[in-house]
């Protein structure tokens, strides 16, 4: 799966701290779908974790180490995490001792961890905002933003993951399932995010919007899609520890980008300087099909240029106009059928 990046601002602000600043835990179920005890008895392990957490701030996450559902990003955590094969459960970067002998007390023991961890005051949050999937269903865009208390210091990384509960595919010990929890992709391409030098100093936010491309089996239903966004320490020799997390749930809403139309009705300016056209405008997301044209003083079209993708923040579009002769010329975008025009002069 092709992922597109999108890191339009990174912007460190100052001030108070006014966003998500919980301590949450992950619970990842390291699996493979060909293998009899990850349908067999981990099965109903994972489930009953995946339900004990609905009210908790503990994120359950099932990774596949191999097999046909095992991806690049689910490959490297779990080769991070250890383990020697699977099933295998983590409570963070922590292997919990679960067979199914002694499950009921042990996942017990996971609650009351998780319960009490969340009484700790958060010394870095993360959060996850602005989901939306643009309107031909082609990019699952999202903000990360991660606050800064200056508590810590050291080498952390910010990765934003992909979870879909709507995956059915066949699980030995169960059959044809839907996988609970699944981490499918991830909105960046290093397994573990962005790294980021973090000192005491460092207070404030940081935000990240980022955009996937949206995969075939994507549901905009509420529950079928959560977005995972988690801190990862680094020590001196790149192990990586679990510090926090964030999940966000919902239905996806479907964003037009006509939402944009009077942003850029404001801020489009335009100008021929010999024999280059500039447009230039503002956007507050990613918009696809746009197309940059222009006309001549009757209506004509003299030059026409599909883009397929414009970014959020400044955008400038270019033409060479080489062939047109001096006169008046309405330059302008249109966007899902609606057209924002300017008018210039080439001399």
């Amino acid at each position: 799966m092709k992922n597109i990046l999108l890191v339009a601002c990174c912007f460190i602000f100052l001030g108070n701290i006014n966003g998500q600043d919980d301590q949450f835990s992950i619970i990842v179920k390291k699996s493979a779908d060909w293998c009899p005890n990850c349908g067999g008895w981990a099965w109903p392990v994972f489930e009953d974790i995946v339900e004990k957490m609905e009210t908790r701030n503990g994120i359950p996450i099932l990774m596949h180490h191999s097999g046909d559902l095992a991806n690049e990003v689910s490959i490297a955590i779990t080769e991070e995490l250890g383990g020697n094969g699977q099933p295998e459960f983590f409570l963070n970067s922590e292997i919990q001792n679960i067979t199914p002998s002694n499950a009921g007390e042990t996942i017990d023991l996971l609650v009351e961890t998780v319960d009490s961890i969340v009484m700790q005051d958060a010394l870095m949050g993360i959060d996850v905002e602005d989901v939306f999937l643009s309107l031909d269903g082609n990019s699952l865009s999202a903000e990360m933003i991660v606050e800064f208390n200056g508590l810590v210091s050291g080498d952390f990384s910010f990765g934003l993951y992909l979870i879909q509960n709507n995956i059915s595919h066949n699980q030995e010990g169960q059959g044809e399932v839907l996988q609970p929890k699944l981490l499918t992709a991830s909105f960046i391409d290093e397994p573990f995010g962005f790294k980021f030098d973090v000192d005491t100093s460092t207070i404030g936010r940081i935000k990240y919007p980022l955009t996937l491309e949206a995969p075939s089996t994507l549901s905009v239903a509420d529950g079928d899609t959560e977005i995972v966004a988690i801190i990862w320490q680094w020590d001196e020799n790149d192990n990586k520890t679990f510090f926090n997390a964030d999940v966000w749930r919902g239905a996806i809403e479907q964003i037009s980008n006509t939402n944009e139309v009077s942003l850029i009705q404001e801020s489009l300016k335009g100008n021929i300087l010999g024999n280059r056209a500039s447009l230039y405008f503002d956007s507050t997301q990613q918009i696809e099909n746009a197309t940059f044209f222009i006309n001549d003083i009757s209506g004509r079209s003299v030059y026409t240029q599909s883009v397929s993708k414009l970014q959020e923040g400044n955008n400038t579009l270019e033409a060479d106009v080489s062939n047109l002769t001096n006169g008046i010329y309405v330059m302008g975008l249109n966007v899902e059928g609606t057209l924002t025009t300017v008018k210039v002069y080439k001399k």
